[in-house]
């Protein structure tokens, strides 16, 4: 048996090194030059210089987000830093650790046990996975990190105090703060209701204050909104149900799968456990199910937000379903299924109602499975990264001389060559350059 010391320090080598890894391999292979949407940043730039930028700006639609939040904070560290893009990146992983921090402390008032080392580990290397390889290169995707920060924040605030008129204040801000930071974070309002029903200690005023704000919020959200020119039609779905049920499954099996076919099945698996573990708890312990609730609503928050891509985007094939900037989100779904797995164990060995050999080999099977796919999907984030930099590497010239660049290497940062050279000028007369190498 290892000793009480030696399981802690494994127990903080696992949490840290994922973290770790993170940075390094954010420093070695993040793209530090501006990609495909944040040459729109530039336009903000220029306003920020030339003292004609509104607050009309940071409000303005981008695609089918409003990103006010980020816009704010990626234009402090462009004014401070000359628009080094390292801080968006390191920034991304310490929103990452933020959420991190959050959901340990909301493991930690929800959990069946007080040893919860190895669901810590598990919850960290998910928070942590390369397999989310885009949104770790590149720094425009710190907009997805600042939201689910918000969309944790704000369950958490919930469950720590209930009933109580403070946990909802905080909510309601972080919900703002999800909400106008990434498209998605607009679902944090039906899932903080659903903890607000199901929770005993709400009443009917904090559940009405809950709606209004939300429907004002995303009323202000809605107002003068345009469809993404990267939509499909919004009916395209029903008349495609199996390829949109094909999609929502593969969208949040993607963490751990390579293939739409493994994602699908990945994620029937989770369902499956998700369904069993509570109704296990709740048979088990009907206070515990209670508890349970915020990992719940992570999972209707996961479950809306690969609805709500799907409308949208399966007209683009099932494959899109697998993008890797989506698994941020659909992180949060792995995460509370292996949350209400580990609880509903947890209770069964208290009660001795499983036969040793049984919990012993279920573990096992279980821990492998979880790291063999995983292992499987972050060896393909890394290598994503990788062929992601060698990608764009020909393409740096450019910033050197943009009017003698050729097209195809201009193109590699943005679809629009002519768009390319204008804001390369731009940011030239402004005084930001990039370098050519890392």
């Amino acid at each position: 048996m290892l000793s009480v010391r030696t399981v802690k320090w494994l127990t903080r080598t696992g949490i840290v090194l994922p973290v770790l890894l993170a940075f390094y391999f954010v420093y070695k292979y993040g793209i530090h030059v501006p990609y495909w949407d944040e040459w729109e940043f530039v336009t903000l730039l220029e306003k920020f210089h030339n003292h004609t930028l509104t607050i009309g700006d940071f409000w303005a639609q981008h695609s089918e987000h409003r990103i006010f939040f980020p816009r704010l904070l990626m234009l402090l560290f462009a004014h401070i830093s000359g628009w080094n893009i390292y801080y968006e990146l390191f920034f991304s992983i310490i929103f990452a650790t933020i959420s991190l921090c959050f959901l340990f402390s909301l493991l930690d008032n929800t959990q069946a046990s007080k040893n919860n080392s190895i669901i810590k580990v598990i919850i960290s290397l998910l928070i942590f996975s390369m397999a989310q390889y885009e949104n770790w290169s590149f720094g425009w995707a710190i907009q997805i990190f600042m939201s689910m920060t918000g969309v944790i924040a704000a369950i958490w605030s919930v469950d720590k105090w209930q009933g109580q008129m403070r946990g909802l204040i905080i909510a309601i801000f972080a919900a703002i703060f999800a909400n106008y930071s990434f498209g998605s974070g607009i679902l944090i309002w039906p899932s903080v209701l659903f903890m607000l029903v199901f929770q005993k200690k709400w009443k009917l005023k904090h559940i009405i204050i809950w709606l209004v704000t939300g429907c004002a919020t995303v009323g202000s959200y809605y107002y003068k909104h345009t469809s993404s020119s990267f939509d499909t039609p919004m009916m395209y779905f029903l008349s495609h149900p199996i390829m949109f049920a094909e999609y929502v499954f593969g969208y949040l099996g993607s963490p751990l799968a390579r293939s739409i076919f493994s994602s699908v099945f990945i994620a029937l698996v989770l369902v499956i456990i998700i369904i069993l573990s509570f109704l296990d708890i709740r048979k088990l312990d009907k206070e515990q199910s209670l508890r349970m609730i915020p990992w719940l609503a992570f999972i209707v928050f996961a479950v809306l937000s690969a609805c709500l891509t799907g409308f949208g985007r399966v007209g683009f094939g099932v494959r899109q379903a697998m993008t890797s900037r989506y698994i941020t989100i659909s992180t949060l779904f792995v995460i509370s299924a292996a949350v209400l797995l580990y609880n509903s164990t947890i209770l069964n060995l208290k009660m001795n109602r499983m036969p040793v050999f049984k919990d012993k080999l279920f573990i096992v099977i279980t821990a492998s499975i979880f790291i063999i796919t995983y292992s499987i999907s972050y060896r393909h984030g890394v290598k994503g990264m990788i062929e992601k930099q060698q990608q764009i590497n020909p393409a740096l010239n450019c910033f050197e001389n943009p009017d003698s660049a050729s097209e195809e290497n201009l193109e590699i940062l943005y679809p629009n060559p002519d768009v390319v050279r204008q804001r390369i000028k731009i940011l030239s007369e402004m005084g930001i350059g990039f370098a050519q190498e890392k």
